[in-house]
């Protein structure tokens, strides 16, 4: 919903970084978008190592948003301090 929110909002080059379980979900609904597959544990939570993938991919980005869907897992909190 966040993804198709920001190209409707005209975003222009968009990258998505979600969990790596639904990365090709979302490719399939928003082919517009640069899929980012981020690493999650079992429980689907992110791991930590996501913070680091985030900085390399998209550190250098004008702009960031956040969806709804987060958890409240320690791993997902991680990669947005």
């Amino acid at each position: 919903m966040a993804a198709r929110a920001a190209l409707r909002g005209g975003c222009g080059l968009l990258y998505a970084a979600v969990p790596a379980c639904i990365r090709t979900v979302l490719a399939a609904r928003v082919p517009e978008a640069i899929t980012v597959a981020l690493p999650e544990a079992a429980e689907g939570s992110l791991l930590p190592e996501s913070a680091a993938l985030l900085q390399r991919t998209l550190g250098g980005l004008s702009c960031r948003g956040r969806g709804a869907g987060l958890d409240t897992g320690h791993g997902t909190a991680i990669p947005f301090k």
